[in-house]
C-alpha cells in the first residue's frame, strides 16, 4: 500500500476536546444527568442542533422553541470551545512533522459544526496543520459520521482515491464512516475507548514515535489476522 495521505477526525483523534462537549452538557442538564442525556441521544434519531435541542426539550424541560433552545446550545458551545484549553494529544505534532517530511498531506474532517470548529480553528492553528483541507459537517450540508460524505468529499478535494490513504478516528461512528467509504482506518484510544474500534483495521494509544512505516506495518499484521 502506498499512502498519499492521511485524514484525521478531530475530537478525541488529535485533540483531548471531549470533555468540552460533556461540560458543555453538563452546563444545560446538570453534572449528574450527563449520562442520562448521552443515553438517550444514542436512542434519539436525527443529527445536530436540532436533535440536541429536542432532547433538552423534551426529556429535560429546557424552556423555549427548539429554535431558541438551539441557538442557546450552539452559543454556548462557541463559548466554551472559545474559552477552553485544550491540548493535542501526545505525539501529535511530532508525528505531522514526520508526514511533512514525507510530503503527505493530511486533511482534517469532523462531525464538528462550525460553532465548535470555527474557534478551535484560530486557538489551534488548525491551518498550519492541514491548510485548507479543513473539512466537517457543515461543507456537506450538514451531513454526519457514519455517512461517509465529509471523508469522501476530502478525498476528491486532495486528488486521491480510498485505498490510497488511510483515516485516524477515535469512535464507532467514526470507524463506521471509514468502512463505508472503503479507507483503511487506525483507531486511537485515546479516552479509553476500545469498545467503539472494534471496526479499525489496528489500534495506538497515541501519535509518540508513529511513522508511517509502522502504520504500514500495522496494517499488513492486521490482514494477516483477517
Amino acid at each position: 500500500m502506498i499512502i498519499k495521505a492521511i485524514l484525521f477526525d478531530m475530537d478525541g483523534t488529535i485533540i483531548h476536546s471531549n470533555s468540552v462537549w460533556t461540560a458543555v452538557i453538563a452546563s444545560l442538564v446538570g453534572r449528574k444527568n450527563v449520562g442520562l442525556f448521552y443515553e438517550i441521544r444514542s436512542k434519539t434519531p436525527g443529527r445536530g442542533t436540532l436533535r440536541t435541542a429536542t432532547i433538552l426539550q423534551s426529556s429535560f424541560g429546557m424552556e423555549g422553541s427548539l429554535e431558541e433552545i438551539g441557538r442557546i446550545y450552539e452559543e454556548r458551545t462557541r463559548d466554551y470551545f472559545t474559552r477552553s484549553s485544550i491540548d493535542f494529544i501526545h505525539g501529535f505534532h511530532d508525528f505531522h512533522k514526520h508526514l511533512v517530511t514525507r510530503n503527505i498531506p493530511t486533511s482534517l474532517v469532523t462531525n464538528a459544526p462550525n460553532y465548535a470548529l470555527d474557534p478551535l480553528k484560530i486557538n489551534l492553528a488548525l491551518a498550519s496543520f492541514f491548510g485548507d483541507h479543513i473539512y466537517n459537517s457543515c461543507t456537506v450540508n450538514s451531513t454526519f459520521k457514519p455517512d461517509p460524505a465529509v471523508l469522501l468529499h476530502a478525498l476528491d478535494k486532495l486528488g486521491i482515491t480510498a485505498d490510497e490513504c488511510i483515516i485516524f478516528e477515535d469512535s464507532l461512528e467514526g470507524t463506521t464512516a471509514a468502512k463505508r467509504a472503503g479507507i483503511r482506518c487506525v483507531g486511537i484510544n485515546s479516552d479509553d475507548n476500545l469498545h467503539e474500534l472494534e471496526q479499525a483495521d489496528f489500534i495506538i494509544q497515541h501519535y509518540e514515535g508513529l511513522t508511517i512505516e509502522k502504520i504500514l506495518m500495522g496494517l499488513a499484521q492486521s490482514n494477516q489476522r483477517a
